[in-house]
């Protein structure tokens, strides 16, 4: 039990998500700013974004080099000085002049530590595609978690290797169902080589090993390490104030192992979602001869629904072989015009096309159209259409996780839970007065994981390690029962 407990805490304090997502890039030159805070700088090479927005992330960052500056909008770090971002020179591609390597901290917690690498070319500042390690892990990797008269036996094989570890039962108050990977992804360089890490957890906070994948000069995985002992990792520049950062908030957050303090009742805070999520007029308009090819095709009334590739892949695709899968319908006997939605997924083209079901469900008293893809290896998503309008249809709600349609106030009406991540986080959505409104319930004190259960009722995994079960009403979570206690 300690050693598990070690590795789970070990690495929450030395890690330092996820996906890269389709990025537009504009150039744009710096003006001066009261605003503009700088987030890191090396060299020449300095990391620039305005105020951080409402949620706690700088939104937006300009990379510049000497006198030429670029700006990646999308890009996004956590405002916590800790965890600024990361800047690394290197002759990544082998051909005599250094790249730019940025790391961007996009989110952390206990069990979870979400970072995004980019290369760019100095000159340039034009970025360098990298194969993605999660989707090469989901192709390659395989693992199973079986309990057996409360022995828990863990093996994962990728590659030709094999590793294979015996836990008792009782380590933790829930497993997984099978290795998960995507909660902490942490990139360093060494010797102008990338290498990423990616800890397979076994519990909502605990891990058993880590997968090295070791990149070549044009940034393909060329080589895997599956590693048992996962105090072997190495520490970046700036890991050492994070580890004195993430110690501090597990001094705060566990309040000793014996066992926290939890309440009878939780107030949910909740935050207003608009709806709908995107117009008609919003949806980006083309023709069918964009499409390479077609992976699902439905139909649903006047309408007829598919998933598909592109001829023109996006540039910030991982590579060749690993294209992203988009959605969007075409109006029954009205020409050949495709109304783009969005990105629904990625899949390659050697045969293992992913599964992107669509049905129609009721939800906050209205009859929708949803369609389920996912942003990454542990993150779903579902995209809710209202086509039931005689002018045209309309996206109601995107929703970042596995959408669950329940009734959970009581009025008999179907509401909304989602939940991503190896370590779950849960997201309630309700509808008041005609506004939707969401709360996330990993936000109550001291949670690993938020389960929804059948109805109204939801189990927390504390820190502690006690399962412990509320029934919502009124905005509020109401103690249940204790499900298992700490041991």
């Amino acid at each position: 039990m300690k050693k598990l407990l070690l590795a789970c805490l070990f690495l929450f304090i030395i890690v330092g998500c996820g996906q890269n997502p389709a990025l537009s890039e504009d150039k744009k030159t710096v003006g001066e700013n009261e605003h503009i805070v700088t987030l890191a700088e090396l060299d020449h090479v300095r990391l620039l974004s305005d105020a951080p927005t409402d949620d706690g992330m700088f939104l937006g960052i300009t990379v510049m080099v000497n006198d030429k500056s670029r700006l990646f909008p999308n890009w996004k770090n956590v405002q916590n000085e800790t965890y600024y971002p990361n800047i690394t020179l290197a002759d990544i591609n082998q051909d005599g002049q250094n790249e730019v390597i940025i790391l961007l901290i996009t989110g952390y917690g206990i069990g979870v530590y979400e970072e995004e690498i980019h290369v760019l070319n100095m000159e340039s500042l034009e970025e360098l595609e990298i194969e993605i390690p999660l989707a090469y892990i989901e192709k390659h990797a395989t693992s199973t978690i079986t309990k057996v008269n409360g022995k828990v036996y863990v093996r994962a094989e990728i590659d030709g290797q094999a590793l294979e570890k015996v836990y008792d039962e009782s380590d933790a108050g829930v497993w997984n169902e099978e290795v998960g990977f995507g909660a902490i992804v942490r990139y360093e360089v060494s010797d102008n080589q990338v290498i990423a890490k990616i800890p397979g957890s076994i519990s909502p906070a605990a891990f058993a090993f880590t997968v090295q994948l070791e990149y070549d000069e044009n940034l393909k995985i060329k080589g895997v390490k599956l590693v048992d002992d996962l105090s072997d990792e190495t520490t970046s520049p700036n890991q050492e104030d994070r580890a004195n950062e993430s110690e501090k908030q597990i001094e705060a957050e566990l309040i000793g192992i014996e066992g926290i303090d939890k309440e009878q009742v939780y107030n949910l805070q909740f935050e207003n979602v608009q709806t709908p999520a995107k117009t008609f007029k919003e949806f980006k308009v083309m023709e069918k001869g964009v499409i390479k090819q077609i992976l699902v095709e439905e139909v649903f009334d006047k309408y007829t629904f598919v998933v598909y590739k592109k001829k023109n892949q996006p540039e910030t695709t991982a590579n060749d072989d690993l294209d992203y899968d988009y959605v969007g319908f075409f109006i029954n006997g009205a020409g050949t015009t495709l109304y783009e939605i969005g990105e629904i997924g990625y899949s390659s083209f050697d045969g293992d096309l992913r599964s992107y079901p669509m049905e129609k469900v009721t939800l906050f008293n209205k009859e929708l159209l949803s369609v389920r893809g996912f942003c990454g290896l542990t993150c779903p998503l579902t995209y809710y259409l209202d086509i039931s309008s005689e002018k045209f249809p309309y996206l109601f709600l995107h929703v970042e996780g596995n959408g669950v349609e329940t009734d959970i106030t009581g009025d008999g009406i179907n509401d909304l839970v989602s939940s991503v991540g190896t370590a779950l986080y849960t997201t309630l959505y309700l509808e008041e007065n005609g506004k939707m409104m969401k709360s996330d319930l990993f936000k109550i004190p001291n949670t690993i994981q938020v389960v929804h259960e059948e109805g109204n009722q939801f189990n927390i995994y504390f820190s502690d390690r006690e399962l412990v079960r509320y029934q919502y009403k009124d905005r509020k979570l109401h103690f249940v029962e204790v499900v298992k206690g700490s041991e």
